[in-house]
């Protein structure tokens, strides 16, 4: 996807959601943020959210991401553990919903940009999510102006009852057009 790169203008709030191999391109994201961060650069803010099994077992770049949030490379790095042993079930969207200040804040960023890798199950809660704590219009704003940058599998089949529901991303999109 060639739109999906980190800002030009370090100066950017981005927000990175990833879950379990999703968070893979985020990998050059934090690398090339902890460069800047070394050579002196000003950054904005940039807030990780990671989903994932386990943390024994799946927390892919664990002691990397741990390395980038001491830098200053990575603002706010938000796990969200679904079969964790002894403690709650947690998605990614969940996070977005218990965070809600952060979220106000850097989705108040007229600049702020947004990155999703992952499933697409993923891309419609986060969506969600994100819209429930925005709003609708300013939500609509952020993806009819291209600073919602997707990267997503597992696309499925809907039924003719979810067809006519709609998607909530693609009426953002129509209202653009119209």
């Amino acid at each position: 996807n060639p739109l999906f790169h980190h800002p030009w203008d370090t100066m950017t709030p981005i927000i990175m959601i990833g879950a379990g191999t999703g968070i893979a391109p985020f990998r050059g994201f934090w690398q090339e943020r902890m460069v800047m961060v070394e050579h002196g650069e000003k950054m904005g803010e940039c807030v990780l959210l990671f989903g994932c099994q386990r943390r024994d077992t799946d927390f892919l770049f664990e002691d990397e991401i741990n390395a980038a949030v001491e830098a200053g490379a990575i603002t706010h790095f938000l796990p969200a553990l679904s079969q964790q042993p002894g403690i709650p079930k947690t998605y990614v969207q969940d996070l977005i919903l218990q965070n809600k200040e952060i979220f106000e804040e850097v989705l108040g960023n007229p600049t702020c940009e947004i990155f999703v890798c992952g499933h697409s199950r993923m891309l419609e809660a986060v969506s969600a999510a994100m819209t429930e704590i925005i709003g609708f219009d300013v939500m609509s704003r952020i993806v009819s102006s291209g600073r919602f940058h997707e990267d997503v599998f597992g696309f499925e089949a809907k039924s003719e009852e979810e067809q006519n529901q709609g998607d909530m991303l693609a009426d953002m999109r129509m209202e653009v057009a119209a």
